[in-house]
């Protein structure tokens, strides 16, 4: 997926909610297209932005492993998520799909992704979790639209996967701000 092509998703998943939802319920992407062409790709925003950002503080080598497991941890997060939504469908009565879930999981990060820029000015990571409450609104829409359900039932499926992610946020912030590396003095 080309730069432009991800920019248009990202700028028309957060302007265009619902008629983005509306889009990538009807694209036949698959699990390894989504995780290849838009996952791995906006990943890398907060990983790289939180290895600049902290090469100052903590060193090249000491920054550069903590945005490798900001990277990969962030990735697997996505994993999560969707399985955690899988495992609600139940709940919700429908039949758990593997790559609706993976869509929700993964276009329900992106405002995540996105803030992680943030990571490059230190004191501004401060900001990072306002992109996850735009993830709750993002799913909140998305839940309905993407599993073919009626907003009322979807509401506390968004509330029980939003704080999820944010568990997820937490133990990915803790990880790579100073449990596995020291920070110097």
């Amino acid at each position: 997926m080309e730069l432009t092509v991800l920019y248009d998703r990202v700028k028309r998943l957060i302007l265009n909610t619902d008629e983005a939802w509306e889009a990538f319920k009807l694209e036949p992407a698959t699990i390894p297209d989504l995780l290849g062409g838009y996952v791995l790709k906006l990943a890398a925003v907060p990983a790289v932005a939180h290895f600049l950002g902290w090469w100052v503080i903590v060193g090249f080598w000491s920054s550069l492993s903590r945005a490798a497991v900001f990277y990969a941890l962030s990735i697997l997060a996505v994993w999560v998520t969707s399985k955690i939504i899988g495992l609600l469908s139940g709940q919700l009565g429908i039949e758990e799909d593997d790559s609706k879930t993976f869509k929700l999981a993964a276009f329900g990060f992106t405002p995540y992704f996105i803030a992680g820029a943030c990571y490059l000015v230190p004191p501004f990571m401060l900001l990072v979790p306002v992109g996850g409450m735009f993830g709750f609104y993002l799913l909140l829409h998305g839940i309905p639209i993407m599993l073919d359900v009626p907003r009322e039932k979807s509401a506390s499926t968004a509330v029980l996967v939003s704080g999820a992610m944010f568990l997820m946020f937490l133990i990915i912030g803790r990880m790579t701000g100073g449990v596995l590396w020291p920070h110097k003095p």
